[in-house]
């Protein structure tokens, strides 16, 4: 048997919808699963879009924050890289910079799924760029970790300060550079990340992966030596042909 959505395209479950719409009177929606999440996260979560229109027409609260992590359904929306349904909730009225109970925002959620078009939809709706969590942590940080090196270059393009650091004084390269992320590590060594600063436990980039920490290093003097010597080429004076 087939379940959830293939259960449906292939006629072995009705659509949800008017199993849904007679059951969605105003105030139906305040209620909450094991995990204190109510059906209007539930269903942005799921990425619903007529579920979740639904809800909203029959009241639901949409920044309604879930018992136990606070997330709304615009975290749950993010989480879940779906940029189209971010910018139904943003649209219905969701406050883009709304932290759940750990401090994240959206664009948290987004940068670490990797969802570039979610962070977008959420900067151009006012998400600070380097907006913290609980732990200092910023969107660029959790991008790195998670080894989205094209959502760490968006991000920086979009403003996300490299020099940034958490509570434990790591910056975005100490996470990609622990979390072992070759891609995101050297996107952001690329972008002028520093190599040598240390955390707050003293610990460099080689204490957290040797080998990573080294390659880090070497694309930076690599980049500083192309920086001199381009800036060498310049000072060269041209001495123009006779006439």
């Amino acid at each position: 048997a087939k379940k959830g959505a293939e259960a449906v395209e292939e006629g072995e479950l009705p659509p949800p919808q008017p199993l849904i719409e007679p059951l969605v009177a105003p105030g139906s929606w305040r209620v909450f699963d094991t995990f204190g999440s109510d059906p209007l996260a539930c269903a942005a979560a799921g990425g619903d879009i007529e579920v979740v229109r639904m809800l909203l027409r029959a009241g639901a609260e949409v920044n309604a924050a879930g018992r136990h992590c606070g997330r709304s359904a615009i975290h749950r929306a993010a989480a879940a890289g779906d940029a189209a349904m971010a910018g139904l909730l943003l649209s219905a009225g969701a406050t883009a910079s709304l932290p759940c109970a750990a401090g994240s925002t959206a664009l948290h959620m987004g940068a670490s799924a990797g969802a570039v078009e979610v962070a977008r939809v959420l900067l151009d709706a006012g998400v600070p760029c380097d907006a913290v969590d609980g732990i200092g942590q910023t969107p660029l940080m959790l991008a790195a970790a998670e080894g989205h090196a094209l959502v760490c270059v968006f991000l920086l393009e979009r403003g996300a300060d490299l020099g940034a650091r958490d509570d434990n004084s790591w910056s975005a390269l100490h996470h990609a550079v622990d979390a072992d992320q070759t891609d995101a590590a050297l996107a952001l060594v690329a972008a002028g990340a520093a190599v040598d600063d240390l955390t707050k436990g003293g610990r460099s980039l080689k204490h957290l992966n040797y080998a990573l920490g080294e390659q880090c290093e070497e694309a930076a003097d690599m980049a500083a030596e192309v920086a001199r010597a381009a800036e060498q080429v310049e000072e060269i004076e041209v001495t123009p042909p006779p006439k």
